[in-house]
Order: C-alpha cells, then sequence, then structure tokens
C-alpha cells in the first residue's frame, strides 16, 4: 500500500480487522466473524472493495475465492499515521509529537549532571514535590527544595556553579508549579 491509504467504512474495517486476526478466509469464513447477519454477496461485495483499495488480495483454489489482508494491522497503521503525517504536518514526525505533547497537556523539565541530562515529562501544572516523584519516589518522599533554572540559562551560564553565582539559578519549595524547559537539582532527605 502507499502512504496515501484510501479511508475505510466501519464494514471495511470489521472485515479487514477479521483477516488480521484470523489470516486467510474464504467469504463464507468471514462472515461467520462478522457481528451482525449479512448475506454472503455482501462480503464479497466488500471484499472486494477492500481489494480495489489495496487492503486485500485473494488466491483461488479449487473455484474459492479465499482472501488475506495484503498488509499487517501494523504496516496499516503505519501507512495511515504516515498518511496524516504527510497530509497535515509537511512530513513533519516532529510537528506530530509536539501536537500530541500539547493535545496531552504535558511539559517537559530537566535533570543535569555531570555525567548525564535526562528530560521528564510530566502534565501541565505539577508541583515541583510531584515532579521529583518522576525521578525517584524516595526523592518525592524526601523533597526539601529544588534549585531551578531555564534551559537557556544554563546554556548561557555553562554551569550549575556558574548560574549560582551570578544569581540566575533560584530556590522553589514543593508547591512551585514546573515550568516546561525548567532544570532542576532536588535536594533531599531519606
Amino acid at each position: 500500500m502507499t502512504h496515501e491509504t484510501p479511508p475505510l467504512g466501519d464494514l471495511e474495517h470489521e472485515l479487514l480487522t477479521i483477516l488480521w486476526t484470523h489470516g486467510e478466509l474464504t467469504a463464507a469464513g468471514v462472515r461467520k466473524h462478522v457481528a451482525r447477519k449479512l448475506k454472503d454477496a455482501t462480503i464479497r461485495t466488500v471484499l472486494r472493495r477492500l481489494e480495489d483499495k489495496g487492503y486485500v488480495t485473494h488466491s483461488v483454489d479449487a473455484g474459492t475465492f479465499i482472501y488475506r489482508a495484503k498488509d499487517s494491522a501494523d504496516a496499516a497503521a503505519a501507512n495511515a499515521v504516515k498518511g496524516i503525517v504527510d497530509r497535515f504536518c509537511g512530513g513533519s514526525i516532529e510537528r506530530v509529537l509536539q501536537a500530541l505533547v500539547t493535545l496531552l497537556g504535558l511539559i517537559t523539565f530537566y535533570t543535569a549532571g555531570p555525567q548525564d541530562t535526562r528530560a521528564w515529562s510530566i502534565p501541565a501544572g505539577t508541583p515541583a514535590v510531584k515532579a521529583a516523584g518522576r525521578i525517584h519516589t524516595d526523592i518525592e518522599r524526601g523533597f526539601i527544595r529544588a534549585e531551578v533554572l531555564s534551559w537557556q540559562e544554563l546554556l548561557d551560564t555553562g554551569s550549575h556553579a556558574e548560574a549560582k553565582k551570578r544569581g540566575v539559578m533560584r530556590t522553589e519549595g514543593k508547591t512551585y508549579e514546573v515550568r516546561d524547559g525548567d532544570v532542576i537539582n532536588v535536594l533531599f532527605n531519606v
């Protein structure tokens, strides 16, 4: 199938799902798995439509048509997503991810140390103590305070030490609402 997958009606989707689940089937075999009563002719018509749209293929064995899905359910889903990305986001998966993050109401904060930097996703409006729990439950339990600066301030100053020296790092308590792009160093005692 191409990236431009034709849309499916409800019955088409139901029959395709049956083929994904059960593999190769005759029209009568598909009908046995359909939730409502339909004639074999209706099943055959819908299967031909699915074949015309590129979702199904068939072979003939002793005069009997045997239908199977052309691609796996995962491949069909990937093609559908690719079509959406191409059509609505100019092919940019980053735009799709940004839209999903916004739709889910998530923000990202960071922890940065001498060994590594990590990104953590949390719901917008999360207090610092709960954000600390995203890192580890012990950190949430023993939360004392958080040293906070924006990622841009960290880049501009080059280090936590220089950020403290310049006065751009601030100390926040448990109720501080973490902002998108905050770099947080949690002080805790367990």
